[in-house]
């Protein structure tokens, strides 16, 4: 397991880091004409961004998780002004997805009218959701066809938005484009590529996703078997077995004079990779297994059972609790949670290596596993405890509040400017200390926005969180 010296954080510490990034946040805003706010990805950008990925959309959900967090209805406020800026936003974006364009907006807006019973943002949330639906084709919205930028993620915008139907309608045509492989299926992300990625957010992974998801929520046996086709073609290209798992980016390398073939994150590796081995045991458990039984989806929990691991995984990497899911599923967790122990991060051991704490592909994305893992009975405090310090020894801390600076090796300067948005900015690290800091101290779990490519955990009370004195150690 990774271990780095440093000091000690106390938990409040931590929660007043959290703050202070919120402030960082809270001062990039711009104010549109009638009084709402937009961000831009970062502060040198002329246009403010309202996407999930890297804008407004994505800052709303850490701004509703101070408001659940603290229960100061100034937070709210400001998520509501963000939504008149969202709202002015809708007929000019060119992008109908989840990550990228229309959909998240959406989410965003029907969250904020289901959360704070704003009738407005309700209202554009239909508009909005009215424009996704004309863009579709029949098959695909875009360029892109995997869960980022396609139909895997606007599939699962339905489904969170109530409109199962319409879910099944963009994830059916994977059905169609699916490549039989020597273990299963795969898709092509985009058209005129000969790679094929693996993992959530653009690869196999995050499509079989949405294709799960989607298939248990209304019964359809055969997304369900597409989408554990799909998983069995990634878990048996798994090279990190017995006990850890990891594949590698793609085959052939996508864009290999850029892109490193191994990853650890959310996007490309074992921390999101461990998100669908977590969904597929949770939905065992819901259904009783029998959605996709008999149709030949058994392949996929045959791969996952013919490669669980020979140990738990080291003293921080097995379970110390769990459901009563196919083990099968909840062995892959743990084995991607090993790889994740024994990769050296969050060190930064080469240029290139670990250089990013964002919540797409750097630090953020691995405590937000470790949280679930903490919150679901799973032995990850301590390494949690050195994420959080990681996180603490690098933000950027002045009279303006904190921010992070994430690394590019190959660029002069390599410090590339502090971001605002979920991805690869300070709302989607500061969302993951604040939850962190609640379950540090017995609080709720779980988010005040639910990601929809992110399973739930076990809910608990709801209440604002007390101030507590436990400590984070490094």
């Amino acid at each position: 397991m990774t271990e780095v010296d440093g000091t000690t954080v106390r938990t409040d510490e931590v929660e007043a880091l959290a703050v202070d990034g919120l402030r960082w946040l809270v001062g990039t805003a711009r104010e549109t004409a009638d009084g709402g706010l937009l961000w831009p990805s970062a502060p040198s950008e002329k246009e403010p961004e309202p996407c999930l990925y890297d804008g407004t959309a994505g800052i709303v959900t850490v701004l509703l998780e101070a408001w659940r967090h603290f229960g100061d209805d100034s937070w709210a406020d400001l998520a509501l002004r963000a939504g008149r800026g969202l709202e002015s936003a809708v007929d000019g974006l060119d992008d109908n997805s989840l990550y990228f364009g229309r959909a998240g907006v959406t989410l965003m807006l029907h969250t904020l009218h289901g959360e704070l019973g704003d009738t407005a943002c309700g209202a554009a949330a239909d508009r909005a959701m009215a424009l996704v639906r004309a863009g579709f084709d029949g098959e695909r919205w875009g360029e892109l066809f995997e869960l980022m930028g396609g139909n895997g993620g606007i599939g699962l915008t339905a489904l969170a938005l109530g409109d199962p139907e319409f879910a099944v309608l963009a994830v059916e045509p994977y059905l169609r484009a699916a490549e039989r492989t020597e273990w299963g299926v795969t898709w092509p992300h985009r058209p005129g590529t000969e790679a094929r990625m693996h993992h959530m957010s653009h690869g196999t992974l995050g499509i079989a996703y949405a294709l799960a998801r989607i298939g248990y929520a209304t019964g359809r046996a055969d997304l369900v078997e597409s989408a554990l086709a799909g998983v069995a073609d990634v878990v048996a290209r798994d090279q990190d077995g017995p006990d850890g798992f990891l594949v590698r980016h793609s085959n052939p390398q996508f864009l290999p004079d850029l892109i490193e073939p191994i990853s650890y994150g959310w996007c490309h590796g074992p921390a999101g990779d461990a998100q669908i081995f977590r969904l597929l045991r949770d939905s065992d458990r819901d259904t009783g297994s029998d959605t996709g039984r008999g149709t030949g989806s058994e392949t996929g929990r045959e791969a996952a059972r013919d490669t669980e691991p020979g140990s738990d995984g080291g003293s921080d990497g097995g379970s110390g609790g769990g459901s009563d899911g196919d083990p099968a599923w909840d062995a892959l967790a743990d084995r991607c949670w090993h790889t994740i122990t024994h990769s050296g991060l969050p060190r930064r051991l080469r240029p290139g290596f670990w250089d990013n704490q964002g919540r797409c592909c750097g630090t953020a994305s691995v405590l937000a596993l470790a949280s679930d893992r903490i919150a679901e009975g799973r032995r990850a405090e301590d390494f949690a405890q050195v994420l959080v310090a990681d996180l603490a020894a690098r933000a950027v801390r002045d009279g303006d509040g904190a921010r992070w600076s994430n690394v590019e090796h190959r660029s002069t300067p390599s410090e590339l400017e502090p971001r605002t948005g979920w991805a690869q900015g300070s709302a989607g690290i500061v969302r993951e200390l604040l939850r962190f800091v609640r379950l540090s101290r017995g609080g709720e779990p779980g988010y005040a926005f639910a990601w929809p490519d992110q399973p739930p955990v076990s809910a608990q009370a709801t209440d604002p969180i007390r101030r507590g004195a436990s400590a984070v150690t490094s």
